[in-house]
């Protein structure tokens, strides 16, 4: 009986320590685009993350090779990310660093391109337990 008492009281120990130690964030994007000009086709898709950043794919299929800026702002229009490229493909896969965004905004730009994607962002905190009779 003494030994099921310890083993209860290690195991409730046991728990109780993981049950304040371990978390995961996962994160959801939604998104909504406005696109204009039927020169190019463009996408911007969330691909997951790490404990340090969100990566995002762009991709930018054009006509002709033309000059891009690609800017990504935070919910308050700071800007995380620009870059400027002529090309008539342009690929990218962008890593930002994870940080309290509740919005990011992606904003490409040229000729005859004007596109925005925004993606909300929530954080999702759960715990996972592992546990084992001894």
């Amino acid at each position: 009986m003494k030994t099921n008492v310890v083993k209860n009281t290690i195991l409730s120990l046991a728990i109780t320590t993981l049950a304040s130690t371990i978390s995961v964030t996962s994160v959801s994007a939604q998104s909504s685009t406005i696109q204009q000009g039927s020169e190019a086709t463009t996408d911007v898709k969330y691909v997951g993350n790490n404990s340090d950043y969100f990566k995002f794919d762009i991709n930018v299929k054009q006509q002709a090779s033309q000059k891009l800026l690609l800017r990504i702002l935070d919910e308050n229009g700071m800007e995380l990310y620009r870059e400027t490229a002529n090309a008539k493909d342009f690929n990218k896969t962008v890593l930002i660093i994870r940080n309290d965004y509740p919005r990011l905004q992606f904003v490409i730009t040229g000729n005859g391109i004007s596109f925005v994607k925004n993606f909300s962002i929530s954080a999702e905190v759960t715990d996972n337990f592992l546990i084992r009779d001894f």
